[in-house]
């Protein structure tokens, strides 16, 4: 008896490891040799250049509320600092634009490509039944083929802190993983590899398990 259960234990374990990658491959960042990591950090000064706080072109908001009352001011205020101390961002919007810019210097002169996303975990289904995750399909594209990782900081519920340096990272790392690899928009170009990859996929493991 205690032979059977451990076969059947050493079997379990082999099918897990010979089907790990059955929904979700498995892929490692990429390691920068010290040329590409010079690279790198050149273009880290050319982007900068064009993404700083004084030449960004984004709303950064404004610290006041439409027909307000003194009263209804000092809430919304006291509203938004609340908000901004439980992110722990700075209050100041152009501060957090900053503080997502520098991250991303940071990250890059480290070796480490980073795409940043929020959002609810959504699924597709396919014609055959089967549910993925795009955006795991997506990280593992992006890893595979770029040595990119894609990391979700929160879910659809964001607030205007989260969403600026969410921003400000972002345009940093996609303009340098553009550059580097000189392409026009690897973002793009890799979703529009999704929907492939999920058929491929889908078909290897329906072979794997006739």
């Amino acid at each position: 008896m205690t032979t059977r259960v451990l076969l059947y234990g050493f079997l379990c374990v082999v099918l897990l490891i010979g089907c790990g990658d059955w929904r979700q491959a498995q892929f490692q960042p990429k390691t920068f040799s010290f040329t590409e990591q010079a690279t790198l950090d050149s273009l880290v000064s050319v982007v900068l250049d064009t993404v700083s706080v004084q030449n960004a072109r984004i709303d950064l908001g404004e610290r006041s509320c439409d027909n307000c009352t003194d009263e209804q001011q000092d809430l919304w205020e006291s509203v938004l600092d609340r908000d901004a101390k439980k992110a722990g961002y700075p209050e100041a919007l152009d501060k957090t634009y900053q503080m997502g810019l520098d991250d991303a210097v940071r990250d890059i002169q480290q070796g480490k490509l980073r795409i940043l996303y929020y959002g609810g975990v959504v699924f597709w289904e396919t014609h055959d039944g089967e549910t993925w995750n795009p955006n795991k399909v997506h990280a593992d594209i992006l890893l595979e083929q770029f040595g990119v990782e894609k990391e979700r900081i929160t879910g659809s519920v964001v607030n205007t802190w989260q969403v600026t340096y969410l921003t400000a990272y972002n345009r940093v790392s996609e303009a340098v993983i553009n550059l580097y690899y000189e392409q026009e928009d690897v973002m793009q170009s890799t979703w529009d590899m999704v929907a492939d990859a999920i058929d491929e996929r889908g078909q290897r493991n329906r072979r794997r398990w006739k």
